[in-house]
């Protein structure tokens, strides 16, 4: 998951970091989750068409609902700094 509530711009490099971060979450069988607000982000995204790509949430919460549970039934709730809910991906790897 990416918090880009706070992003006011992308430019390709940041485009090219989060489709290979999602490249990466999605051969290990998870997947690559977008928080944004405002406008700005989600426009780039819908002029790249990548918004058909990701799936992207108005917020941090309505992400989190999204997640599936990790392996033996719990729900991943830790959203603290450094850490990830998706299976095979660092923060680190996803730009947070």
């Amino acid at each position: 998951m990416v918090d880009l509530t706070r992003t006011l711009f992308c430019d390709t490099s940041g485009l090219h970091a989060l489709v290979s971060a999602r490249k990466r979450a999605r051969a290990e069988g998870g997947d690559l989750l977008l928080v944004t607000a405002g406008a700005a982000i989600p426009r780039i995204f819908a002029i790249t068409g990548l918004d058909q790509v990701f799936a992207s949430f108005t917020s941090l919460e309505e992400a989190l609902a999204h997640i599936p549970a990790v392996a033996g039934g719990a729900p991943h709730s830790d959203t603290s700094p450094g850490t990830s809910a998706l299976p095979g991906i660092s923060p680190d790897d996803a730009g947070a």
